[in-house]
């Protein structure tokens, strides 16, 4: 995806919708977005992937790594969420069932969700793969997608929020 103004993709978007930030190399992140996709009929959500910069180490910053993620960043009204409370405030902005959840998953203690998320995404490469091209939406669904982010670009949203 082309890189262009990431305030005027996100300005020109009429419904307020959050954004997902994921690692469009990882084969469950990417069929995740594909589910998320099929069950959000009211295109609540944006997505987007993260820039990897190949000359940057994998250190955190701001909590979130400069390379490939290790958690889904969610963002909602300027607010960035990571991990576990991604998925909750994910699956709360579909409402529903999806919702109700979140809402389920909240009662689970954060220590202990957050653990498992962590498990989940430091394996996730040997337990379902990487793809050698970054996910590619159909058709169908590019007006979902803004261009693919860097860390400076999330970084300028969430001092913006």
């Amino acid at each position: 995806m082309e890189k262009r103004n990431l305030s005027t993709a996100l300005s020109s978007n009429k419904t307020n919708s959050g954004l997902v930030v994921f690692d469009g190399f990882c084969v469950l992140c990417s069929a995740t977005v594909k589910f998320l996709i099929k069950i959000d009929k009211n295109k609540l959500l944006k997505f987007t992937t993260l820039r990897s910069d190949p000359s940057r180490d994998n250190r955190n910053v701001n909590g979130i790594g400069t390379g490939q993620p290790a958690s889904v960043i969610y963002i909602e009204k300027g607010q960035f969420y990571t991990e576990s409370e991604a998925i909750i405030h994910l699956l709360k902005r579909l409402g529903g069932i999806w919702g109700m959840l979140s809402a389920i998953i909240r009662h689970i203690p954060r220590k202990w969700r957050d653990y498992l998320y962590r498990l989940i995404a430091r394996n996730r490469y040997q337990i379902f793969g990487k793809k050698n091209q970054c996910f590619i939406p159909s058709n169908n669904y590019t007006d979902r997608f803004i261009p693919e982010m860097d860390m400076e670009e999330i970084n300028t949203i969430k001092s913006n929020g």
